[in-house]
C-alpha cells in the first residue's frame, strides 16, 4: 500500500483554521482517489459514482493496447469493465470499475469565482499523495474548453487528480501544466464531468475502442488478437525486467503485423533498457512514419537521440509529442532543453 502523506503548504507553526480544514479535506477525500494501471501506472482518477471513474482521455489513451486494467484505491485493487463515455475534445473519459464500494466526490454547484480559494491534489515522485492550496485565477479560455487557471505554490504535473474547494466538492480534473510557470497549473472544469456523464451508456464498451483506428480497424480479428497477445507478453517480460525476451515478442508482433506502428515502440522502448540507442532509433523512426502523430513514439525517440548526443534533436521530438498531447514530455522539456532564447 502506498504511505499517504500530508503536506501543509504553509510557513506557519500551528494549523490555522484554512490549515484545518484542508487536513479534514486530505483525509475524507483519499479513498476516493484511484491510481490507473495497465502493465504500469498511467494515471490518476477518482470515484464519482459507486462503480464510476473520472480521468483524463490521454490518461487511457497512452496505453493504446488495451488501456487500463485495474484502479488501485489504499489497498483495494478493482478491474476496469470499459468505458461509459469519452470526449477526446474535452480530455475526459468515465469508466466502469467492477464495484459498488467507490466513495464518489461530489460535485460543486456553481462555477468558480476569481480568488476563489481551492485545493489541489498532487503526485509526488516519491510514491506519495499530497495537497496544496490555492486560488482560482480566471477561467482561460483554450478554444474548444475554457480551463480552471489555478495559482498555487505546487505544479500539478500528473493528469487526472480533483480539485476541490473549500467545502471538498469537486471544481474540476487536473491536467499538467501546458506553460513553464511554477505558480500556475489547470484544471478542466467540474461542468464538462456532469456534461459528459450526462451521455454515459448503459453497457461499458471495451476500452479497445479507444485505439486508433489502424488498430480498431484490423480486418482480420484472430490477426488483431494475436498481435495484442504478443504485446502483452512483451509487456509481461519488460516487467520481469527480460528486455531480450521482450525483443522476441515485439519481433514476432511486428513480423505478424508489420504496419502496426506500437510494436516498434514497445520493440524500441526495450531496447532502450538494453543501451541499445542506434536499434531502438531505427524502431522509433519507424512508428513515426507509420504514424506521424504518435505522440508517445516522439518522446522515447528524444530520449534515444539525447542518449546519442543528440539533444538539439531530442528537444525537437519532445517539444513535438507534448504538441501532440504527451503531457509528460513537457518534464523533460523544461529541464533539459533551452526554450528561453527566442
Amino acid at each position: 500500500m502506498k504511505r499517504v502523506i500530508f503536506f501543509v503548504l504553509s510557513l506557519l507553526l500551528g494549523f490555522s483554521a484554512m490549515a484545518q480544514d484542508m487536513q479534514s479535506i486530505f483525509y475524507k477525500s483519499m479513498p476516493s482517489l484511484v491510481t490507473l494501471k495497465s502493465v504500469d501506472v498511467l494515471g490518476y482518477g477518482f470515484f464519482i459514482d459507486k462503480d464510476l471513474v473520472v480521468t483524463n482521455y490521454q490518461v487511457i489513451n497512452k496505453a493504446r493496447m488495451g488501456g487500463a486494467k485495474a484502479v488501485i484505491t489504499g489497498d483495494k485493487s478493482f478491474d476496469v469493465v470499459g468505458y461509459v463515455a469519452a470526449s477526446e475534445e474535452l480530455n475526459l473519459v468515465i469508466l466502469k470499475v467492477n464495484t459498488t464500494e467507490g466513495v464518489p466526490l461530489m460535485f460543486a454547484e456553481k462555477i468558480p469565482a476569481a480568488s476563489e480559494k481551492l485545493f489541489l491534489f498532487y503526485h509526488r515522485n516519491d510514491e506519495t499523495i499530497g495537497i496544496g492550496e490555492g486560488n482560482v485565477m480566471e477561467l482561460k479560455d483554450y478554444g474548444t474548453i475554457k480551463l480552471i487557471q489555478i495559482g498555487a505554490s505546487i505544479v500539478m504535473e500528473n493528469s487526472g487528480l480533483p480539485v476541490l474547494n473549500t467545502e471538498g466538492k469537486v471544481m474540476g480534473i487536473s491536467i499538467p501544466s501546458p506553460i513553464q510557470d511554477t505558480n500556475i497549473n489547470f484544471a478542466i472544469p467540474y461542468e464538462k464531468i456532469q456534461e459528459l456523464l450526462a451521455t454515459k451508456r448503459e453497457v461499458a464498451e471495451e476500452l479497445k475502442g479507444l485505439q486508433p483506428p489502424h488498430v480498431v480497424q484490423n480486418d482480420n480479428r484472430e490477426k488483431s488478437e494475436q498481435l495484442s497477445a504478443f504485446i502483452n507478453q512483451g509487456n509481461a517480460k519488460l516487467l520481469a525486467k527480460d528486455y531480450k525476451g521482450a525483443i522476441e515478442k515485439f519481433s514476432s508482433g511486428i513480423k505478424l503485423a508489420p504496419s502496426d506502428p506500437d510494436a516498434y515502440v514497445f520493440r524500441g522502448q526495450a531496447k532502450v533498457l538494453l543501451l541499445q540507442y542506434k536499434d531502438a532509433l531505427d524502431d522509433f523512426n519507424k512508428a513515426i512514419d507509420l504514424e506521424p502523430n504518435f505522440a508517445e513514439a516522439y518522446d522515447l525517440r528524444g530520449i534515444a537521440r539525447a542518449e546519442l548526443g543528440d539533444k538539439t534533436g531530442a528537444c525537437e521530438d519532445w517539444i513535438k509529442s507534448y504538441e501532440l498531447g504527451f503531457n509528460e514530455a513537457f518534464q523533460l522539456v523544461k529541464e533539459f532543453c533551452e526554450t528561453d532564447k527566442d
